[in-house]
Formats: structure tokens, C-alpha cells, sequence
């Protein structure tokens, strides 16, 4: 049971015995006497009771009691007078007491009344050590008239063991600021404040949350809950949201990318195979043939575009041959070094270790060398530097997929080559964008450049990792799955044909099927010409005699292997030729090639 503490004044002595010996039921309970309301004024301690008893309520007397509420000198009041005031007195002294007696004292009456009083400080104190949350009735200037601290709550600032200011709560001086003018609005207002602080001292900080509600016209009530769990996983879950939208961002420009690349690139077939198509006919000395050339060479280099484009989108996949990345590096060297200003230095720490990853060497150098210059532009011509290093590392951990930036990627051991330079670095708010397409901080019209990159590092496995922060430089490394590579089958079967018989050509694109078809009659074959699988299977059945096939993939995609097997079956033992804008290995993985015997 807990201790407390009752004021006695303007008792006679009998009357202050009578009282105590009605508390038997509250042992230690302490009983100060004064003879004047000016001593508990007057000292600097708290009671949790204040029995006063005066002859008439006057003004005065209503003043002092607003003193010793205002200095929180008790927490419950109980006032005896002797004659029944009138007038506005009774209703000004009202706010400020629990219990108003009138007439003679009667011990027992005033003795009960204690008791009740205790009995309720007893019940609201176990109530309050239930509630999690720490609690304060603060006045509009400050002072602290009770408060509360659960057992189980843990402050991080040390609180005076009875504040009687809002200082003396341990707050940080803009903590306590904020809080005051909290009080003052919510008092004014009649509206609950919020306001959230963050204890740096403790480990891990502490976020709490406060909330001010009126409960008069003087005071409000302050409630502080510790929130650091559920900011944190909120926080959480904002930063999923978050990546789940980049995730979905970067989603919709690959797609996007994909589909302008394979547009694109049967547009180019038209521009390209025209052109070849043109100087078959074109006599040596006739001088249209270097506008041809022009013509041609332009479509190549839109070409590589397409390929780049492909790479971003993540459908075009990688020739992959063994290699160290040491050694890649090694070789790029002197590309590297012959490419920069005279007012820049390298430096290169190669791991010396058994770096071997599967890659493609030619997409692997131009990731490299796209990076290389990324550095450089970010020097714009000022002095710098640029460094490279290759190594080998474990990589786990939370939010592993999203950290290198590849949704595919798996914990394991990669090896990686990272390239940093001292440039000006980049705000946190724009790395996400780096990888964007054609996203640049200089001037427009850059093409793909580490969009293109990034497609590349995810078709082998692999991923990325930026450090940068404004005036700190920017680093960028990209690991590679440290694997097995497995050979390609190099048991191609080859089939030779002479320039004559039907070739069947399965093509649902116009424009390409009219270059492919061109370019056979120019040979000698003679073309019969599908636009879907029924057309095909229909010219396949009448027993026509092709000597082979050739079937675009994209046109009997939706159908998928089913419909390849059909016209395998139907083409008897005449050749089918599959034709893609892909690679050969998506191609392979798309057909089965041991379910359907398909040579590369």
C-alpha cells in the first residue's frame, strides 16, 4: 500500500486526532498541521490531501486556493466553512475543490470523506499503472499539476520524481517549447495537438508521440505514448511501398522499351534488307550504290540502338564464355586510359585472386566502358580522379534483390569490379533515376548509356550497387555470379541446300516477310508465304515438297512449343528454320531445345 501525504489546516488539535485515527486502514500515512494556508504555499513539497477549514469564503480566500492548485502544492482538496457564503463567491470557489463542507466540523464526516479520498487515489493510481502510455495535466503556463509514469514505460529523459514544470520532464528545450505552445492551442482551441520527438541518447532511439487535449479553460491533459515500433514498421512498409512502385516503374519502361525495340527492329529489317536487296541489283560503277551504303551503314548503327534497347528490356541474353574479370580489366586498361584528360589519374587494385565468372566479353566491355565514361562526364573536364577494383564478396541480407537493383538476383558469392571517381556525386533523391532511360543530369539526347547497363548485369545473374552523396563522389559496382559455365553444344547440325525448290516462310510481319521473300527469289527459291499457323499447317498438308521451312518465333509465340512440334510434324523431313530478334540462348530457352532437337 502506498504512502501519503494530508495537509490538516485550521483544525483545532482534537479535531486533527479524531481524523488520523480514522486512517488505521492506511498505515503510514503522513499528517502535516498548519496553522495558516500560507505555510503549504509556502513549502516546497506536495500533498496528496489538503484539508482547510475557514470561517467565510471571501475573494481572497478563493485566490489562495487558485495559488496552491497553480503551484500543484495537493493533488485532491477538501474545504470546510463555517458560514454559507453568498453571491458569486460559492460559484467562483467551486472548480477548485472536491468536497465543500459548511457549517461545524464533524470529525467523523471529515474523517470518512479522507478515507474516501484515499480509497479513490488508491483506485486511480492502479488504473494509471495499467495504461501504457505516461500522462501529464499541465497548465497553460506549464506547470505540471499531476502526472503519471507506468512501470513499464520507458523514458528516455530523466524526469524530475515529482515535476511540478513541464521543464523539469528531462524534455530537449525545442521538446519543451513545442509542447507549451501544443497546450496553449488546444486550450484555445478546443482541439487535440500531435506532435512526435525522437530521443537520439538512447540506443536505438526512441520515437514518442504527444498528444494535447483541453480539459479546461486552464489545463490539458498530455498523453506520451512510445511509437518507435510502429513508426519503425511503418517506416517499413512505406520504404515496400516505395520499392514495390520503383519495381513496378522500371517494369513498365522495359516493357515499353521491348516492345518499341522489336517494332523497331522489323522496320529495320525493311530499311536493311531493302538496301541489300538494292545493291544486288545496283551495277559496281553505278554511284547510287555509296547512297546504299549510307543507307545501310545508318540502319547498323540503329541496330545497336536496338540491341541496347533489348538489353534494357532484359530480352536480349548474353553469349556467355569464361573469363576473370582481372583479366577483363587488365585488357581495358589501356582503351581506359587513352580515353582520359590529361588532368585526371587512374588507379586500378586488381584482386590478383580466381575471379571467373560466365559473361559475354563484348556486352561486359561495354558496361565497363559505359561506366568509365559516366565517370568522366561527371568530372566535366575539371582535375579528378578515377579508380578501379575487382574482388570477390558474399552478398545476404535484407532487402537483398532491391539493393542490387535486380529483382532475379540470389545471395551467394559474386565477384565484381567497382569504379569510383571524386566527382561532384549525386543527391539521394536522384540516384533511383540514374538507371532510367536517357535520364541525365547534362545535356539531352544521351541514349540508353547505364539503363542499357543495367538490363545487361541482369541478364547474367548479376546486379548493382551506387554509392554517392552530393560533393562525396560516385561509385558504382557490379557483381557478377561466381559460376560454372556450362558449353554450348557445338554438335550444330549443318544443312546445305541448293538455289532452287519451295521454301515455306511463316512470317506474320509484312514489311519482313516481303525483304526475306525478295532475298530468296533472288537466290532462286521459289516462296510460299504464311501470315498465321493455320495458313501454314494448310500449305504444309498439300504435300507442296519445301526443302525447308523458315517460321518467325514471335509469330507462333502465343501458341508456343505445341505449335512448333505441329509444324515439325507436318514438314516431314524438310528443315525448319527459326528466326528471332533474340539471342540464340532465349531462343533455345523458349523452344526447348532438348524437347524439340533444335540446333543453334
Amino acid at each position: 500500500m502506498s504512502t501519503y501525504s494530508i495537509a490538516l489546516c485550521g483544525f483545532t488539535k482534537e479535531q486533527h486526532r479524531d481524523i488520523y485515527s480514522a486512517l488505521k486502514d492506511f498505515p503510514g500515512t503522513e499528517c502535516l498541521y498548519y496553522d495558516h494556508l500560507d505555510g503549504v504555499l509556502n513549502e516546497n513539497r506536495r500533498h496528496d490531501i489538503l484539508l482547510w477549514r475557514e470561517h467565510e469564503f471571501t475573494h481572497e480566500m478563493v485566490q489562495k486556493l487558485a495559488d496552491v492548485r497553480r503551484k500543484n502544492a495537493v493533488v485532491q482538496l477538501l474545504v470546510h466553512v463555517d458560514d454559507i457564503p453568498e453571491g458569486d463567491v460559492l460559484r467562483e470557489f467551486a472548480p477548485y475543490s472536491d468536497f465543500i463542507d459548511f457549517g461545524e466540523p464533524d470529525s467523523k464526516s471529515l474523517a470518512g470523506k479522507v478515507r474516501y479520498l484515499l480509497h479513490k487515489t488508491e483506485c486511480n493510481a492502479s488504473v494509471l499503472q495499467g495504461i501504457p502510455d505516461a500522462f501529464f495535466v499541465v497548465s497553460r503556463s506549464g506547470e505540471v499539476l499531476t502526472h503519471n509514469f507506468p512501470d513499464a514505460f520507458e523514458f528516455p529523459w530523466e524526469a524530475a520524481s515529482r515535476p511540478r514544470h513541464i521543464t523539469q520532464l528531462g524534455l530537449p528545450d525545442w521538446v519543451v517549447q513545442a509542447l507549451k505552445n501544443k497546450v496553449r492551442k488546444a486550450i484555445d482551441d478546443a482541439e487535440q495537438q500531435r506532435l512526435e520527438a525522437t530521443s537520439c541518447a538512447s540506443h536505438p532511439p526512441l520515437t514518442f508521440e504527444w498528444r494535447v487535449s483541453r480539459i479546461s479553460a486552464e489545463y490539458a491533459l498530455v498523453l506520451a505514448r512510445d511509437i518507435t515500433d510502429a513508426r519503425h514498421a511503418l517506416n517499413v512498409k512505406e520504404l515496400e511501398a516505395e520499392r514495390r512502385r520503383e519495381r513496378e516503374r522500371l517494369q513498365s519502361l522495359q516493357s515499353l522499351t521491348g516492345g518499341i525495340a522489336h517494332d523497331y527492329n522489323n522496320l529495320l529489317v525493311g530499311v536493311l534488307g531493302n538496301a541489300d536487296l538494292a545493291l544486288m541489283h545496283l551495277p559496281p560503277e553505278s554511284p547510287v550504290r555509296k547512297y546504299v551504303r549510307r543507307i545501310e551503314e545508318a540502319g547498323v548503327m540503329a541496330a545497336e540502338l536496338t540491341k541496347q534497347m533489348l538489353a534494357y528490356a532484359g530480352k536480349s541474353r548474353p553469349d556467355l564464355s569464361k573469363v576473370n574479370i582481372d583479366v577483363l580489366v587488365h585488357e581495358l586498361i589501356p582503351v581506359v586510359k587513352a580515353t582520359l584528360k590529361s588532368n585526371i589519374s587512374f588507379t586500378k587494385s586488381l584482386n590478383g585472386g580466381d575471379n571467373v565468372v560466365a559473361v559475354d566479353m563484348f556486352l561486359m566491355r561495354q558496361v565497363f566502358m559505359s561506366i568509365i565514361n559516366n565517370s568522366i562526364e561527371s568530372l566535366d573536364g575539371a582535375p579528378g580522379s578515377i579508380s578501379v577494383s575487382t574482388g570477390v564478396d558474399s552478398l545476404s541480407g535484407d532487402n537483398f534483390a532491391d539493393k542490387y537493383r535486380n529483382p532475379d538476383m540470389r545471395e551467394g558469392s559474386y565477384a565484381y569490379f567497382r569504379i569510383s571517381d571524386d566527382g561532384p556525386g549525386m543527391v539521394p533523391e536522384l540516384v533511383h533515376r540514374v538507371f532510367d532511360p536517357f535520364y541525365t543530369t547534362k545535356f539531352l539526347g544521351r541514349g540508353l548509356g547505364l539503363a542499357a547497363m543495367l538490363g545487361i548485369i541482369r541478364s547474367h545473374g548479376g546486379g548493382v550497387e551506387v554509392r554517392t552523396a552530393k560533393g562525396e563522389g560516385f561509385s558504382l559496382t557490379v557483381y557478377l555470379p561466381v559460376l560454372e559455365f556450362e558449353e554450348n553444344d557445338t554438335d550444330q547440325k549443318l544443312y546445305s541446300h541448293r538455289a532452287t525448290g519451295k521454301v515455306l516462310l511463316l512470317e506474320s510481319d509484312t514489311t519482313s516477310a516481303n525483304v526475306a521473300r525478295n532475298m530468296l527469289e533472288h537466290i532462286g527459291y521459289s516462296v510460299s508465304s504464311a501470315l498465321g499457323l493455320d495458313e501454314a499447317l494448310s500449305l504444309l498438308s498439300g504435300r507442296n515438297g519445301f526443302a525447308f521451312v523458315i517460321v518467325d518465333l514471335n509469330t507462333v509465340f502465343v501458341e508456343g512449343v505445341s505449335a512448333l512440334k505441329r509444324i515439325i510434324d507436318a514438314s516431314s523431313s524438310s528443315p525448319v528454320v527459326v528466326c528471332s530478334s533474340l539471342s540464340r540462348a532465349p531462343v533455345a530457352e523458349k523452344l526447348g531445345r532438348g524437347e524439340l532437337g533444335v540446333s543453334q
